[in-house]
């Protein structure tokens, strides 16, 4: 009977092993470019300077480096902004133009894997109680490489600190700790 069951389980295994799914075949995905912070996450927070101009820096790379110069250009795309607002039931605004310069491109030099920080400025602004972010993205790549569709985009959320006033304790105001 232990016998019987042997060759049926047997049997069983080689035909699973013989008709395993040929045409399941995926290409050989052999370089992308991306933004380096959104491979790990899809947001960065920024944190703004109080009544001064923000630098946030931000790295497009390369998965493996190629022998020859690539460019990057890079946009705001509104849509993106949009999507991720209904994905987390948010209520991101976008920045306006006037309070932000992009550089529109970057290059990563042949032999690197990643380009320069890309630097963004964020001139101060009035948020008036409102969240604010910029929806970054990869537009579009000149040379013998694709972008990556998920990590070519990234939004980055605007953090303004909080400030509060405060008693100052000095002898001239004649305050004093109980």
């Amino acid at each position: 009977m232990n016998y019987k069951i042997s060759i049926i389980s047997g049997i069983l295994l080689a035909a699973t092993l013989f008709t395993a799914c040929n045409n399941a075949k995926k290409p050989i995905i052999e370089n992308l470019v991306y933004f380096s912070d959104a491979s790990t996450s899809k947001s960065k927070d920024i944190t703004l300077e109080n009544g001064a101009t923000t630098i946030a820096n931000i790295t497009v790379r390369l998965a493996k480096p190629l022998p020859t110069d690539v460019k990057v250009r890079l946009g705001v795309d509104e849509e993106l902004l949009k999507t991720y607002n209904k994905r987390n039931e948010a209520d991101l605004q976008l920045v306006k133009k006037e309070n932000l310069t992009i550089p529109a491109e970057t290059v990563i030099k042949a032999g690197a894997v990643s380009s320069t920080a890309v630097a963004i400025e964020i001139k101060s602004f009035e948020t008036k109680g409102a969240q604010f972010a910029i929806p970054l993205t990869i537009t579009s790549v000149e040379g013998n490489v694709k972008k990556s569709e998920v990590s070519s985009k990234i939004i980055l959320n605007l953090v303004k600190p909080l400030s509060q006033s405060v008693p100052a304790f000095t002898s001239k105001n004649k305050m004093a700790a109980l």
